[in-house]
C-alpha cells in the first residue's frame, strides 16, 4: 500500500513522553547532550541541507500526489492519495493550483469510470477544490462538457428564474471596482463566457466525426446560448464596459493581456446580441477613436503574433459594428 505523503498521526499531534529507567540513564543522556552543544560548521552545514532537501511546500506535495495518481492502479494506494488530496485542497492556494493545472477534469473522469469506492473520495475532492477556487473551478468543469453547461444554465433558483450559471457570472461581472481584484473576476466572467461560445462555434465549422459530433452539437443545442446573453441582461454590461475602457489607465494597472482578452470576448458576445442593443455603440462616436488607439497598440506589439492577430480582428469586428449605426 502506498505510504501516505501526509503524516495523520503527526498531524493530529500526537506525542510520545521519554521515560528513562534511572537517574543515572537520565543523566548520561544529558551528558552525552553537552557534547554536541558545540558542532563544527561542516556538521551543521550537512544538517541543514539534510533539512532542506527533505522540506517540501504544500504545492511541491500536489504535482507529486498527482503524479502518483496518474502511475498507480492499486485502488488503495489512490485511496491513500485522495485523502491526501481532499486535506490539501482545503486550502485556498492549494485549490488555486489545483485548478489552474486542469486537475479538475481528470478527477471528474476518473468519476465516470471508478470503483465505487473511490467515488465517495473523487466527490470529496472535487468539493474541496470547488470551494476553495470557486469561479475557476467551475470554468474549468464546463469548458468541453456540454452536460454540465445544460445543468448549470438550465437549473434556475430564482424568482426571476435566472439560471444558476447567469446569477453567479453576473454577479462577478458587476462587481464594483473598489473591491480587490475585481477587473480579475470581471475578465474571467466574460472570458468563460467567450469560451464556450468559441466551443460551439468550432464544432460547427471543424465538424469530422459525423456520429460523435452530431451528439455534441445535440448537448449544446440543449442551451440555447444566443437567446440567454440578449434575455438575461449580458449585452448591456459588456457594452457599458467596452464604452469605459481607458487604454493608459489599464496599462497602468493591469497589463495588454488583461484588454486583449476582454475586447476578444466582447466582440464574439456582441455577435449574439439583437440589433437594437449593438445600437448603443453606434450611439457612441468616441469609441471609435479608442478603437484605433487598440489597434495601434496591439500592432505595434507582434503582428506576426497568433493573439494578437485574433486581437486586432475582434478590434476590426467592433469598429464595424460602431460605425453601423445607420445600417441597424
Amino acid at each position: 500500500m502506498s505510504k501516505a505523503v501526509i503524516d495523520w498521526e503527526c498531524a493530529s499531534g500526537s506525542m510520545k513522553t521519554v521515560e528513562f529507567e534511572s537517574e543515572d540513564q537520565a543523566k548520561k543522556v544529558t551528558e552525552d547532550d553537552k557534547t554536541q552543544e558545540f558542532r563544527s560548521y561542516e556538521d551543521l552545514k550537512k544538517d541543514y541541507e539534510t533539512l532542506r532537501n527533505g522540506f517540501k511546500t504544500e504545492q511541491d506535495l500536489l504535482f507529486e500526489l498527482i503524479d502518483r495518481y496518474n502511475v498507480t492502479e492499486n485502488i488503495d494506494d489512490k485511496t491513500t492519495i485522495l485523502q491526501d488530496l481532499a486535506y490539501l485542497l482545503h486550502q485556498v492556494d492549494n485549490a488555486i493550483v489545483f485548478s489552474e493545472n486542469n486537475w479538475l477534469k481528470l478527477l471528474v473522469t476518473d468519476l465516470e469510470t471508478s470503483s465505487s469506492l473511490l467515488k465517495p473520495l473523487l466527490i470529496d475532492c472535487l468539493s474541496a477544490a470547488m470551494q476553495g477556487y470557486a469561479l475557476s473551478s467551475m470554468s474549468t468543469l464546463l469548458r468541453d462538457f456540454p452536460t454540465a453547461q445544460w445543468k448549470y444554465f438550465n437549473q434556475t433558483k430564482s424568482p426571476e428564474h435566472v439560471p444558476i450559471a447567469h446569477q453567479i457570472l453576473l454577479t462577478m461581472l458587476k462587481l464594483p471596482s473598489s473591491i480587490k481584484d475585481s477587473h480579475k473576476l470581471r475578465l474571467k466572467s466574460i472570458s468563460l463566457i467567450n469560451d464556450l461560445l468559441r466551443e460551439r462555434e468550432e464544432l460547427l465549422l471543424h465538424t469530422i466525426d459525423p456520429d460523435q459530433d452530431l451528439e455534441r452539437i445535440r448537448q449544446y443545442n440543449l442551451v440555447n446560448f444566443d437567446a440567454s446573453i440578449a434575455e438575461f441582461g449580458w449585452c448591456p454590461i459588456i457594452i457599458k464596459y467596452l464604452l469605459e475602457l481607458e487604454m493608459e489607465h489599464i496599462l497602468q494597472h493591469q497589463d495588454s493581456d488583461f484588454l486583449g482578452q476582454w475586447l476578444v470576448a466582447s466582440a464574439r458576445i456582441l455577435r449574439h446580441c439583437p440589433k437594437s442593443e449593438r445600437r448603443l455603440l453606434g450611439a457612441a462616436p468616441e469609441l471609435e477613436s479608442k478603437l484605433i488607439s487598440f489597434s495601434s497598440h496591439f500592432e505595434e506589439l507582434h503582428s506576426d503574433d497568433w493573439d494578437c492577430k485574433e486581437i486586432l480582428d475582434a478590434i476590426n469586428q467592433l469598429s464595424k459594428t460602431n460605425r453601423a449605426k445607420d445600417e441597424l
